[in-house]
């Protein structure tokens, strides 16, 4: 019995390109690894409008960091948080929005001022995004994040004293 031989075709260049396409269409479909997302100090909250904090205050570059959490549900505080002023750090955070987490999208204009050495830094999910960012006061714009959410940094970092 003989064997039927079947006539190769060449792909045309039209073949081609959409199999190029379809492969990096699949290869963009994949999850991604990203290691700069930063990692959660806390256990997630169970809800979207939950927060969970951990927040490390320094008074000075060279002094150690006083730690403590903040667990809310919106402008209320939770139990098992240690921030003095929970209650009022919660509804400091609800003002402020998720923005105060992310970068300014524009550039700003801020006064060339320092308004101490202190520093926060926040880790953890608010409404169930992870963020992570370190406060300080190295410019105007600095200084009206840090007086923003002064309650979450302790009830001594409005008037500066750590």
């Amino acid at each position: 019995m003989a064997r039927r031989r079947t006539p190769s075709v060449p792909a045309s260049p039209l073949v081609l390109t959409l199999l190029a396409l379809l492969a990096l269409f699949l290869v963009s479909c994949a999850p991604s690894s990203n290691s700069n997302t930063p990692s959660s100090t806390s256990n997630p909250p169970a809800s979207a409008s939950e927060t969970s904090l951990t927040i490390e205050v320094k008074a000075t570059p060279e002094s150690n960091s006083s730690s403590s959490v903040l667990n809310c549900t919106g402008a209320k505080s939770l139990d098992g948080s240690t921030v003095k002023l929970a209650d009022a750090a919660c509804a400091a955070l609800e003002k402020a929005g998720p923005g105060i987490f992310q970068a300014p999208i524009t550039p700003q204009s801020c006064t060339m001022q320092m308004g101490g050495p202190q520093t926060a830094k926040v880790s953890g999910t608010f409404h169930g995004s992870v963020v992570e960012k370190t406060f300080d006061q190295h410019d105007g714009c600095a200084i009206a994040e840090w007086n923003q959410l002064a309650p979450l940094f302790g009830s001594d970092a409005a008037d500066g004293k750590l």
